[in-house]
């Protein structure tokens, strides 16, 4: 998989990392989406492994079982997925962002892990450069000027636009916003430690990715995002193992108003 401006060679490789580092036999992808940019490159990678990618969208799910080559991935429902089946690697990549209940997800996922099971998780900066940039699309969307923009995006773009995959089917915009420090409170809340941290890229998203084209530019971005302090970057991985010392599930996550105020246009914009 070539880099893009969303950093998936680098998510890749940073999962690809966590395979090969533990002896692991089954990996659960929640809310897989399509399966195309982390589902079905690592199920080709490791033939010997595995892989359940579940999803709430069934569009997602019936295109991806549409275009799986691979026996060892299976595509399902999550309503599907045994409620007693444990796995050694759960992958839950841009799905906090959607959650209703983040703290309860986490902690629920917490119970579908193996002894000495690992989790990946991966989301956007609620704060970050493609965040920002999401805003300004949404007040470009609500207050005029957006069908310019959108234009000059699609003649400028058609290239990007043709090699990127979708990772869902589903009409699902982000309803979180996290902080660097709210994803450090929400996981001690949900009973995980933080085993290794990863930035995984700087700029992405409306107005950036015109720009970020070609693959010098492209490799810079996803370097430069692990010399900058963590509240700069677009996008974060972690890779996570369970600890109930802190653990409070019952505890609910609280938008401030900035959370409230995005997640409301998001969902006006996308008629959610």
């Amino acid at each position: 998989m070539n880099e893009n401006s969303y950093g998936f060679e680098k998510r890749l490789n940073f999962i690809n990392a966590i395979l090969r580092k533990y002896k692991i036999s089954t990996v659960l992808d929640i809310g897989c989406g399509t399966g195309e940019n982390v589902s079905m490159p690592l199920s080709k990678l490791f033939p010997a492994i595995q892989f359940f990618a579940v999803d709430s969208d069934r569009n997602s799910i019936e295109y991806a079982k549409s275009i799986n080559p691979n026996a060892n991935l299976k595509f399902m429902i999550d309503s599907e997925l045994n409620a007693n089946e444990k796995f050694d690697l759960i992958i839950a990549s841009e799905v906090l962002e959607h959650v209703v209940r983040p703290i309860e997800f986490l902690d629920l996922l917490r119970e579908k892990l193996s002894t000495n099971g690992r989790m990946i998780l991966t989301l956007p900066n609620g704060y970050g450069p493609f965040e920002i940039a999401s805003l300004i699309e949404n007040f470009f969307y609500f207050f005029g000027g957006y069908f310019l923009i959108r234009t000059t995006k699609l003649f400028f773009s058609k290239k990007i636009i043709k090699t990127m995959s979708q990772d869902t089917l589903a009409n699902s915009p982000h309803i979180n916003f996290f902080s660097y420090s709210d994803v450090k409170k929400i996981l001690s809340l949900s009973g995980w430690s933080v085993i290794s941290f990863s930035a995984r890229t700087f700029l992405c998203g409306f107005g950036f990715d015109w720009i970020l084209r070609g693959k010098l530019i492209l490799k810079w971005n996803a370097r430069v995002a692990d010399k900058i302090p963590p509240c700069f970057n677009s996008a974060w991985m972690f890779e996570l193992a369970p600890n109930l010392a802190n653990s409070n599930p019952v505890v609910r996550y609280k938008k401030n108003f900035y959370g409230r105020l995005r997640a409301y246009l998001n969902r006006l914009r996308w008629k959610i």
